[in-house]
C-alpha cells in the first residue's frame, strides 16, 4: 500500500457499545466457512441455521438475516453472542477497505472506539485492510 493517513496508526479501542452492530440498513455477509463456523458454535445443524438465521440479498449472498431493521441478530444487550467466530467483516472493522480510502470517510465514522485505546500499527492496519478487501473480492465473485 502506498503512504497512508493511518502510516503513524491508529488509536482504536472497541467500545463494546454494539453501535456497529446497530445499523440501518446494514448488512452482514458471511462466506461458507462462516456459516459452518457458526452454526458450529451456536450449536445448531449448518442446514438449520441457514433456514432460521440467514437469507440471501438481491444478488444471492448470504447475510445475516435480522429479526429488526437495524440490530444484527446475534447483538444482546451491547454483546455480539457469537464474538469468537464473528465473520471476517465483523472482526475487520473500522479498518475496512472501503472507509481507508480516504480519512475523512474514516473520521466520519460514529464509532466510539476511534481515538481511544492503543495505537493499531499500520502494518495491522495494513493486514485488516486487506482482509477485508479479499472478503469483498470473494463475496463479489472477483477471487
Amino acid at each position: 500500500m502506498s503512504k497512508s493517513f493511518f502510516e503513524d496508526g491508529i488509536r482504536f479501542e472497541c467500545q463494546k457499545c454494539g453501535a456497529c452492530c446497530d445499523v440501518e440498513g446494514g448488512a452482514v455477509y458471511l462466506t461458507d466457512e462462516e456459516i459452518t463456523a457458526v452454526s458450529f458454535f451456536m450449536g445448531m445443524l449448518e442446514e438449520n441455521f441457514r433456514k432460521e438465521c440467514l437469507t440471501k440479498d438481491n444478488e444471492g449472498h448470504m447475510i445475516i438475516n435480522d429479526e429488526h431493521p437495524s440490530k444484527c441478530r446475534f447483538l444482546k444487550g451491547n454483546k455480539c453472542i457469537i464474538y469468537p467466530v464473528r465473520p471476517i467483516q465483523c472482526r475487520t472493522f473500522p479498518f475496512w477497505s472501503t472507509l481507508l480510502r480516504d480519512e475523512s470517510a474514516f473520521q466520519n465514522l460514529t464509532c466510539p472506539g476511534i481515538g481511544k485505546g492503543e495505537t493499531v500499527p499500520a502494518h495491522i492496519i495494513e493486514e485488516l485492510f486487506m482482509a477485508h478487501r479479499n472478503f469483498i473480492a470473494k463475496i463479489s465473485g472477483l477471487a
